[in-house]
């Protein structure tokens, strides 16, 4: 978000990984191409939050335990990975 990293990011800030809540591949790679103009060096796609807002919102945990959204989760992984503009790595957190 602009609002966290203003207008970029000092070179004391890294390695710097920014966390996504997502359920959407195309606005999952819109956010990564954002964080990564804005200096990022890794965006973590997360599947381990347990709190009921994420819930309501359909991701973190409970987007990774609907077995029906497996393939919701690995397009939008490879959304990302295909995405040639895409130069920092992406990765899932869960618990």
């Amino acid at each position: 978000r602009c609002r966290a990293l203003g207008k970029g990011v000092d070179e004391d800030d890294h390695p710097l990984v920014v966390q996504f809540a997502a359920n959407d591949p195309q606005v999952f790679l819109s956010a990564a191409l954002e964080a990564q103009a804005m200096g990022a060096d890794a965006i973590d796609l997360n599947l381990g939050c347990p709190q009921p807002r994420a819930r309501e919102g359909r991701y973190g945990a409970w987007l990774a335990n609907e077995e029906l959204a497996w393939p919701t989760i690995c397009e939008m992984v490879k959304t990302c990975t295909d995405c040639q503009e895409l130069r920092i790595p992406i990765f899932c957190k869960i618990r």
